[in-house]
């Protein structure tokens, strides 16, 4: 398994010339295709200012625009892409909506990349919504770049969260590229104290590791107890270990659970401080 072919959606967005640079390191290390996808449609939240401008039944000058708007955007990704030496590349303009678009053109990518919304952003809001969507709805697994910083790294020192669901398996699946190459692969598993001692796995750990190391996988397993949410307690040991690269699954439990009371996805999105590889 490899990263054949990469989708990339063109935002507006300060960091896209830093997501462009990721696309080529990731092409080329893993000799693929990179698609980069400028889709003219927006979220209905986003197309209200746009028609107030123009006043009722002027949709097609809006439509004219966001089409303008798109093209430019691929102009931009070419400049951008040729000036970092990304030679196997091809833009897309898709009259659709954003999230149907993304769909349509996922379906035959092995990965795709997308960038966390920046908070502060005009339309950070659209944004996150097509990014739980996306997360949700396509077929491929996701690489999501931080807002912030520099991704100087990639997929070198990894810790997987491992929680022995189904989309855990499919996320390390999918992340098994990153995986076989990694200098270290932390497997992590959090739980809550219990006052029983002792640091034995899980035997649903152990077994995980055990699969890990039969893909040639240099694998350290862990069982760690904490008394905080395990979304924090991943970032936390994140940080403590120095990786480049967090592999997890999205939504483990049902969305509207996970949206009511939190959970490790939304603290994932919400507080990312390096690249998370998702699936669902």
């Amino acid at each position: 398994m490899t990263y054949a072919t990469l989708l990339m959606p063109l935002v507006d967005s300060a960091r896209a010339d830093a997501h462009v640079d990721v696309a080529a390191r990731l092409a080329r290390r893993f000799e693929s295709h990179v698609i980069a996808l400028s889709s003219v449609g927006r979220l209905p939240s986003q197309m209200g200012p746009a028609m107030a401008a123009y006043g009722s039944g002027n949709a097609n000058y809006v439509l004219a625009d966001l089409r303008k708007d798109a093209e430019e955007r691929a102009q931009r990704f070419a400049a951008a892409a040729a000036a970092c030496g990304l030679v196997d590349a091809e833009t897309l303009v898709d009259d659709d909506e954003d999230y149907e678009a993304l769909v349509t053109h996922a379906r035959c990518a092995d990965l795709v990349l997308l960038g966390q919304p920046d908070p502060r952003a005009a339309h950070a809001a659209a944004g996150r919504a097509l990014l739980d969507r996306a997360l949700l709805g396509i077929a491929p697994p996701c690489l999501l770049v931080p807002y912030a910083g520099e991704v100087r790294t990639l997929g070198t020192n990894v810790l997987v969260a491992w929680n022995d669901s189904r989309p855990c398996t499919r996320a390390i699946i999918a992340a098994l590229p990153f995986l076989r190459e990694a200098a270290t692969v932390h497997l992590m598993q959090c739980d809550a104290p219990t006052g029983s001692g002792g640091d034995a796995l899980h035997p649903r750990l152990q077994a995980a590791a055990t699969w890990l190391g039969r893909h040639g996988v240099k694998v350290q397993a862990s069982l760690e107890t904490t008394e905080i949410d395990y979304g924090n307690a991943l970032l936390s040991r994140a940080s403590d270990l120095g990786v480049d690269l967090l592999v997890a699954g999205a939504w483990s439990h049902s969305r509207i659970g996970e949206r009511l009371f939190g959970g490790v996805t939304r603290t994932l999105l919400d507080s990312m401080t390096v690249p998370v590889l998702m699936a669902h």
